[in-house]
């Protein structure tokens, strides 16, 4: 999953800062990424969480902008 979010920013100006793996009940992992950016940039974001949704082992994605 590491790879796939690497993947999905090359194209961004965000960079990863940490990756955390959760084993969940129902057998699925939930996996949460923090990324910096210099700036917001939504669009970036949308496009990079877009290309994730598109692959067969994920569910689900979403994301949220945290104040710094």
């Amino acid at each position: 999953m590491r790879a796939l979010l690497v993947q999905s920013l090359t194209r961004t100006d965000f960079r990863l800062l940490s990756v955390l793996s959760t084993d969940r009940e129902d057998h699925t992992v939930e996996v949460r990424a923090e990324l910096v950016g210099d700036q917001r940039d939504d669009a970036q974001m949308e496009a990079a969480v877009s290309r994730l949704s598109l692959e067969p082992s994920v569910s689900s994605v979403r994301w949220e902008a945290v104040p710094a």
